[in-house]
């Protein structure tokens, strides 16, 4: 029976030396210490003075904060650069100028399908106690890749692990610091990956890609040509990876690629009815003849010469309201009035919208050209509601520029004004740029009060009535 008491106080937690006491007091005692079977910090009190508990309540919850977890959010697009046993850095933002550095322990094998993301852990020792939990983290993972885009990690070949504790690694065999289990081969755990190929990925900037649905696109500068000449080529991506893609196949290592005006180059692929991002077969030629078998036609960087086609008065009376939709925002851009430049191109998406094309009277080629430029100049101003800063309106003016300077030099416009071509050299980054105005007094959309008059004209468009696409004719540059 005695033996029977001293098992049960020690299941219940007594110690060994409480138990002695007990035996030699002889006398009941009503309060009695208990202790934690494991030392930490107290983060949680469950007992008041006076409560009843019983075998499991839990009393307080302890942690010990010498060791925490660290848990990430991954993207599903991140997965491909994270492995098992990979080095991590991370800051936090309670701890500005300090920095962490941790290995991969875990991997959750299920995606959140709320937050699409994979949560990842990394098991870091915190002796210091500055990790508090709770604490906002960011962190980073610098991943070596290989030539199909993989992840590799070879900085462990040869190293001794805890499979309990990745980040304690040993140059040979031994026992676990933290759990004493046996430490094993790195390699035994599928952590060590190397590079099937000396060959490195190859990478475009991402603001190089133009991508509609599964296509993807980048323009091609061509060798060999006087003037800059571009050709547009379908690739395939792999993952994207900081501020580039990786290109899988379509693109070799060396040639140029066109990184910041493609989409001015793809709009004037569009209006010469060459193949391009919204139509990768092509169509009619603004010349009036049909290029055959589909071949991918090269177009020199955008504006480019364009050739007249036959027009219409409805086509020419229904165009105007667009061009005077288009003066307004050019008008309002150069006088830095934000909203009136964004109700100004949003009114033009919705008259571009409202044209019915069968009462434009037009010719299949010219109605081709127009339907093209319509689509372009939707998407160019469908957001013109939200845009919040000039950034956004006068980029997409530019856009609404060259589809507007490209339809006016193929259909041009009724009347008796003559619009101004004018270009401004310094315009984005001085990659230059155009806009159609109705004066010759340089009025600059893109840079309004800053660089009012920074500009020339470049060409006269003169108003034009109906007319047939008959050899004589004098195209506008």
């Amino acid at each position: 029976t005695l033996d029977a008491a001293r098992e049960k106080m020690s299941l219940m937690g007594i110690t060994e030396k409480q138990i002695v006491e007990i035996e030699k007091r002889e006398t009941p005692e009503d309060r009695l210490t208990i202790y934690s079977p494991l030392s930490g910090i107290v983060i949680h009190k469950n007992a008041i003075e006076g409560r009843y508990v019983k075998t499991g309540s839990p009393i307080y919850t302890i942690a010990d904060l010498s060791r925490v977890w660290v848990i990430l959010d991954a993207y599903e697009s991140d997965l491909p650069w994270l492995r098992f046993g990979q080095e991590v850095d991370f800051t936090a933002e309670a701890l500005p100028g300090g920095s962490f550095t941790g290995r991969i322990a875990f991997i959750d094998p299920i995606l959140d399908s709320k937050t699409r993301t994979v949560q990842v852990r990394i098991n870091l020792l915190n002796e210091d106690l500055k990790l508090k939990p709770g604490m906002f983290i960011r962190a980073k993972v610098e991943a070596i890749l290989d030539i199909d885009g993989q992840a590799v990690n070879n900085q462990l070949a040869g190293k001794w692990i805890s499979p309990m504790h990745p980040e304690v690694v040993k140059d040979g065999p031994g026992q676990c610091d933290v759990c004493g289990m046996d430490l094993v081969p790195a390699e035994q755990l599928g952590i060590v990956s190397v590079s099937k190929s000396d060959r490195q990925p190859l990478l475009v900037p991402a603001s190089a890609v133009l991508k509609t649905g599964k296509r993807a696109l980048v323009y091609v500068k061509l060798p060999s040509r006087e003037e800059p000449t571009f050709m547009s080529r379908e690739v395939v991506l792999g993952p994207r990876a900081g501020d580039n893609y990786i290109v899988l196949s379509g693109l070799a290592a060396g040639e140029e690629v066109v990184t910041n005006g493609n989409f001015k180059i793809d709009s004037a692929m569009q209006i010469a009815a060459k193949p391009s991002m919204m139509n990768p077969e092509g169509g009619v030629a603004m010349t009036g003849h049909e290029h055959h078998g589909g071949e991918n036609q090269p177009v020199k960087s955008a504006p480019v010469k364009v050739d007249k086609l036959e027009s219409s008065m409805a086509y020419l009376n229904t165009i105007k309201h667009l061009f005077d939709a288009y003066f307004v925002a050019q008008t309002a851009l150069a006088g830095d009035d934000l909203n009136q430049a964004k109700a100004a191109l949003y009114s033009l998406n919705l008259l571009a919208g409202a044209i019915e094309d069968e009462k434009l009277e037009l010719p299949k080629a010219s109605l081709k050209v127009w339907q093209t430029a319509r689509k372009d100049l939707l998407k160019a101003t469908e957001h013109a509601q939200h845009w919040s800063d000039f950034g956004a309106a006068r980029k997409a003016f530019e856009t609404v520029s060259i589809i507007l300077n490209n339809l006016e030099k193929s259909l041009g416009h009724s009347g008796e004004q003559t619009y101004y071509e004018i270009f401004c050299p310094m315009a984005f980054d001085n990659q230059g740029s155009s806009w159609i105005q109705t004066d010759k007094k340089v009025n600059n959309p893109y840079f309004g009060a800053k660089m009012l008059r920074c500009g020339e004209i470049k060409s006269e468009l003169k108003p034009t009535m109906a007319m047939n696409s008959t050899p004589g004719h004098d195209s506008h540059e």
